[in-house]
Formats: C-alpha cells, structure tokens, sequence
C-alpha cells in the first residue's frame, strides 16, 4: 500500500465537505437573512458615494429603477465556496491553533457576505450612470469598450 503524499489533506478537507453539505441542506433557510443582510450593506455603501437610495427589505431603490436582491443573487454559492475553500486552508495550516483555524474558517462567512454587498452595490452604481453620457461616450469614441463607457470613466465634453 502506498502512503499519502500530503497525510493532511483529507482531514482538511474532511470538515470543508460536511460544511458544504450543511450549507446546502439549510441555504433555503440563510437565503433570505443573507439577501437581506447584502442590500443592508450595498445601502450603507451606496448612501456613503452620495446616491439617493431607499431600502425596502431587499429592494434597493433609486431615481431611475428599482433593484431587487433575488434568490440567484443571494450570495449564497459565494458563501458555500468561501467557507469551502477557507476551511481547507484552515486547517492545512497545521502550525496555528485549533482556535485560531476555527475563526479563519467562519470569518469567510463575513467575507462572503462583504463580497456581495460590493458585487450587489458596483451593479446598482453602473446601472444609475446615465444613459445619455455613455451613448454620448459612444458616438464620440467608438472604439472604447462598452464598460469603459458604462463606468463613467471616458471624460469627454458632454452635450449642452
């Protein structure tokens, strides 16, 4: 019988499965708490750049539309993968407490959660850029990328 060349690998990723498997076992459980906690932050992020924002459970509202945090957009693969990934290194990291390895583990959930709200806040921030501006962005400079535009990053003479 051959032995392992890496003998800590399957008690790393022993725990990252079971984790895994529970998470997909109660994500109809965290989905909406999830939801609701990522639009509480991308409004707090948003409310900070200056956009006029309302939240309503997880509608996330500006002058021009309205942006809900549906089930898809939860998060929660993020999560799953995060907590994933996180506890395998965890606990491959041999020379750190058990304590230390635990709280490594289950702050990818806090990362996760973070991760979102950027991703949900970026996505509301480009869809309230006006329109007028990146067609103009366009006509004026047609070789530029979409999202270059899109971004508000072309500083071209706007129309009067």
């Amino acid at each position: 019988m051959t032995e392992s060349k890496n003998p800590q690998l399957l008690p790393a990723v022993a725990p990252a499965v079971i984790l895994y498997i529970v998470l997909n076992l109660i994500e109809g459980f965290i989905s909406l708490p999830f939801r609701e906690a990522s639009s509480f932050l991308s409004y707090l992020i948003l409310k900070i750049t200056g956009l006029e924002i309302t939240l309503n459970g997880t509608l996330l509202s500006t002058a021009r539309m309205t942006f809900d945090d549906i089930p898809a957009c939860s998060g929660s693969t993020t999560l799953k993968v995060m907590v994933f990934s996180g506890t395998i290194w965890s606990f491959l990291q041999t020379k750190l407490s058990k304590r230390y390895r635990t709280f490594v583990a289950l702050s990818c959930i806090t990362v996760a959660l973070l991760v979102n709200a950027v991703r949900l806040s970026t996505l509301v921030l480009i869809a309230t850029i006006p329109v007028s501006r990146s067609r103009d962005c366009y006509t004026k400079s047609p070789g530029l990328s979409p999202s270059f535009c899109h971004l508000g990053l072309w500083s071209g003479s706007q129309k009067q």
